[in-house]
């Protein structure tokens, strides 16, 4: 007879069951080697997963990685784990690993001692030195993990593998560092590396949960994961990571490295990769929860407390049901997340949220850091960030609470976005189809715009300026302590006061009516009829202006320089004049795109250069459209004398037009210096005026400005075509420019830049995947939350364009790409013998349809450059990529047939 601890009463043993062991005094004798649970339930006539599997039963053959079994002195289970191999791995085969009673003692000593549930125990006669990890690979049937699984000696970093499924109810560990859990299949692998196949099987974590109290990791990977239990330290240390990966995966439990592989098409579909109930509690030190199959997502209803961080992954749908909260960071990366919302998503660190789908959060997030949102379509209610708000969708946004953020609130869609209030330590900044808003602050910057129409129910104030665009505007109170700006294509309506230190200028081609009064310290400017019925003031003089009829019903006063009750105090029409300077229209901003092929020189596309922000990239969201004077240069810039563009640019790549300007001509466009502006570029006096403020604005950004020639300045309108075709990084990723020492938020606000071009052009690359952009970092085990990497060298698209380009001119086709390509080779020449790089490029091609000889290629956005001495290694890496973009560029031309 033997007791079965489970049931409590002895139950047979057939003799052929037992076996002598080999342990010396006090574990050796005769001891039972136990069939299996299904027997033990068929003799006591019950069933159920603590009855059906409780046994350890060693693998009889398993050769070398049969363990041998024993018993403590108190009759614990004792298994002598197999010598490790030369990297510390004892790799021990069973057909049956489920502990009852107290549990289990996995014998890792080299002399007897006395175990913590099991008393005294034998050393382990297989060791002639502890093991630091145990695999316990189970062949037979499913295990049910329950009492405490012990190391007795050394610490065991210990990993249960079994195809067939695991129950978890109830465990404990003493003197563990790891425990993994896996339902995966041993590859074949090198001597010294595991690495296992998860094509099948699933772990439950049923109501009795695991303690992990004194673990440093807790990690479950099966194909699904059902938590109906607590995952939690009963010490209320929380000093354990907790990781559960689901789906089909191949993983190297010593590195935690994990990768979505094929699933077994044989085996059932799975539903949600990991399910948790509202009693499934967990609580670790960083807990992550990942579902790797496609369709396939992770519900869970219980509350998950970290004290450090949440990552939730997955490319199926996210519903995590109860309070989130976390002392550093949340992460929900998915390709949808909704259902019951996340709510109260709590983090010291970054709460980040990246789907493929929708986002739906019902309660408050609240960051110690960064909130970070991106989705199909995001729905969301308060939200809170110490750094940053930024909140990205390819459909639609709407924020019910109120947003604040210590630093930026960035919110783009490319459908509409409709928020109910934001307040931020620097900048506001809201891009989508429509913008409807209560309430905007902002110490800094307060940007809205839209293609279609802009509406601030309340108020719009900033510490700098108020800038709103759109095909219409409407808006409440505004105050600024710059500037006010308002551009709306089919008319503005003021439905309160607007105010601004400086001044306030209102560009539309409709009408602009306004309920209350508008005051300046400096300017106001109306372009277009206004119909305005409260007093208009503008306090220190200089403009008061209105492109068409200007109707007032109470007074209009302009002028320091102007006594009380003059002429300059009158309530009629203002004077029909242009609103902004000739000079002031020539600044905007391009590049990184085919350019503007209609535009004639000087069509307005830009705002007026004070209300240009440092970031998050307000110069690219405010141009709606670019000019062929000004294609293809990425920055803000403005056009000064005849045929030259004055660009600002970083100092960095302003030393480079400078320090290489003879070493590079015929490869960047000609520069000219800053002592020979007036005599060789013949700006007039209006633009000098124009340039100096220009370059104030640069400094103020801590940027430079460099003048150079507008290529294909000289080809008619009408005969030209240009193109900007990139030729290094297509978008430089957030790990190169943190690599070149940028900061997080200078990476982020590259991104931020793009996104909000490309929204304002009707782009359908929102979230940055037809840009290529990748979010660094934000990667785990394998799952790019972002779709693709950054494109290299001259894609698909850059290739079409340039065929497009040159087909439109079938008569001249051939002579215009052998004359490019005489220059582009001279590009790859003289690149090739300089000490010189750059991370990201463009190509400026200007075709003239009529005149081949006039078609011009050079070098342009000369981005993050690099030279060997800051580093080698980075700078072949670079190189190499931009040389080769150069190269296929080349090759393109050179496959024009005549």
């Amino acid at each position: 007879m033997v007791l079965n601890r489970v049931a409590g009463m002895p139950v047979p043993m057939p003799a052929a069951e037992v076996s002598r062991g080999r342990g010396k005094l006090g574990c050796g004798g005769v001891r039972a080697q136990r069939r299996g649970g299904a027997a033990c339930a068929e003799l006591l006539g019950v069933a159920g997963p603590s009855l059906a599997f409780a046994a350890v039963v060693a693998d009889p053959n398993g050769g070398a990685q049969r363990p041998g079994m024993a018993t403590t002195a108190n009759g614990t289970d004792l298994v002598n784990i197999v010598a490790p191999d030369a990297t510390g791995l004892s790799h021990n085969k069973f057909n049956e690993f489920s502990p009852v009673g107290r549990g289990v003692v996995l014998n890792n000593s080299v002399r007897p001692g006395e175990s913590q549930i099991g008393g005294m125990a034998a050393q382990n006669p297989n060791l002639m030195q502890p093991a630091t990890r145990a695999l316990l690979e189970v062949t037979q049937q499913r295990s049910v993990l329950q009492g405490t699984l012990e190391a007795f000696g050394g610490k065991l970093d210990v990993l249960v593998a079994n195809q067939h499924g695991v129950t978890i109810n109830g465990l404990t560990t003493l003197n563990v560092g790891r425990l993994g859990v896996t339902t995966g299949q041993v590859l074949p692998q090198v001597a010294g590396q595991l690495r296992l196949g998860v094509t099948q099987g699933d772990v439950l974590i049923d109501h009795g949960g695991i303690d992990t109290q004194g673990l440093d990791m807790f990690d479950v990977v099966s194909r699904s994961i059902a938590v109906r239990g607590p995952i939690h330290d009963s010490s209320r240390a929380a000093g354990a990571d907790v990781r559960l990966v689901a789906g089909a995966t191949a993983y190297d439990p010593q590195t935690g490295h994990y990768e979505a592989i094929a699933a077994d098409e044989s085996k059932a579909p799975v539903q949600e990769g990991i399910s948790g109930e509202l009693l499934g509690a967990m609580h670790g030190r960083h807990i992550v929860l990942v579902s790797t199959e496609s369709g396939v997502g992770v519900r869970h209803d219980g509350p998950i407390k970290s004290a450090n961080d949440i990552r939730v992954s997955a490319n199926g749908e996210v519903t995590l049901g109860g309070p989130q909260q976390a002392a550093q960071e949340a992460v929900a990366g998915a390709q949808a997340v909704g259902g019951a919302g996340m709510q109260n998503v709590i983090a010291g660190g970054t709460v980040s949220v990246c789907a493929r789908g929708h986002v739906a959060i019902q309660g408050a997030v609240i960051a110690g850091q960064d909130v970070d949102l991106q989705g199909k379509s995001v729905k969301a209610g308060r939200m809170s960030a110490q750094r940053d708000a930024l909140v990205t969708a390819a459909d639609g946004v709407t924020l019910d609470g109120p947003v604040d953020a210590k630093r930026h609130v960035w919110i783009g869609a490319h459908d509409d976005v409709v928020i109910r209030e934001a307040a931020a330590g620097q900048n506001v900044v809201l891009l989508g189809r429509s913008v409807t808003a209560g309430r905007l602050d902002a110490q800094r910057d307060v940007l809205a715009a839209a293609r279609d129409g802009v509406t601030i129910h309340e108020a719009a104030a900033a510490g700098q300026d108020v800038v709103l665009q759109g095909s219409s505007a409407r808006v409440g109170q505004m105050s600024a302590q710059r500037d006010v700006l308002v551009m709306a294509a089919d008319g503005v309506t003021l439905d309160g006061p607007v105010s601004a230190q400086r001044a306030v200028w209102v560009e539309t081609q409709g009408d602009v009516a306004g309920s209350e009064w508008i005051k300046a310290g400096r300017d106001v400017q109306i372009g277009a009829a206004a119909d305005l019925a409260g007093a208009v003031t503008a306090e220190e003089m200089q403009q008061l202006k209105a492109h068409g009829d200007a109707a007032n019903r109470r007074r209009v006063k302009a002028g320091r320089n102007e006594p009380a009750g003059t002429a300059a105090e009158r309530p009629a029409a203002a004077e029909q004049t242009v609103a902004v300077a000739d000079a002031m229209r020539e600044i905007g901003v391009g590049g990184d795109r085919l350019s503007g092929l209609d535009a004639a020189p000087g069509t307005p596309f830009g705002a007026h250069p004070q209300a240009m922000f440092d970031d998050p990239a307000a110069q690219i969201a405010r141009s709606a459209r670019s000019t062929a004077t000004a294609g293809g240069h990425a920055g803000s810039f403005m056009r000064v004398g005849d045929g030259h563009i004055a660009k600002m640019t970083t100092s960095r790549e302003a030393e480079i037009y400078e320090n290489y300007r003879l070493a590079l001509a015929g490869v960047i466009p000609d520069t000219v210096p800053p002592e020979e502006v007036d005599w060789r570029v013949g700006v007039t006096a209006r633009q000098r005026q124009a340039m100096a403020t220009f370059k104030g604005w640069a400094e103020m950004k801590g940027q430079r400005v460099v003048v150079m020639q507008a290529l294909g300045a000289e080809i008619a309108p009408e005969d030209k075509i240009e193109l900007d075709v990139k030729i290094g990084a297509s978008t430089v990723s957030r790990t190169e420019l943190i690599g070149a020492g940028r900061t997080r938020w200078q990476a982020l606000s590259k991104k931020v830049r793009l996104t909000a071009a490309d929204l304002l052009r009707g782009s359908r690359s929102l979230v940055g995947d037809d840009r290529g952009y990748t979010l660094a970092g934000r990667t785990s085990g394998g799952i790019a939350l972002d779709a693709r990497n950054s494109r290299n060298s001259v894609g698909r698209s850059s290739e079409s364009l340039i065929r497009e380009a040159l087909d439109r001119s079938p008569d001249t086709r051939w002579r215009n790409a052998q004359h490019l390509l005489g220059q582009l080779q001279t590009i790859r020449e003289k690149m090739h013998a300089l000490p010189l790089t750059f991370v990201a490029s463009s190509v400026l091609i200007a075709i003239d349809k009529r005149k081949p000889e006039n078609s011009v290629a050079r070098l342009i956005d000369l981005a993050h450059p690099v030279q060997p001495f800051e580093n080698e290694a980075d700078y072949e890496k670079v190189n190499h990529r931009f040389e080769d973009g150069l190269d296929k560029l080349i090759r393109l031309f050179q496959q024009v047939e005549k």
